[in-house]
């Protein structure tokens, strides 16, 4: 692993968090699917 693949690791936890903080229906939606 290098610097790069870090960091594109990194923005897309970034990405994940924001966009999960902003959208809390998606954390109920991922639990429901995995409720089925």
């Amino acid at each position: 692993m290098n610097i790069q693949d870090v960091t594109a690791a990194i923005d897309l936890l970034t990405i994940a968090y924001v966009f999960i903080k902003s959208h809390p229906y998606y954390v109920e939606f991922m639990q429901y699917l995995l409720n089925q």
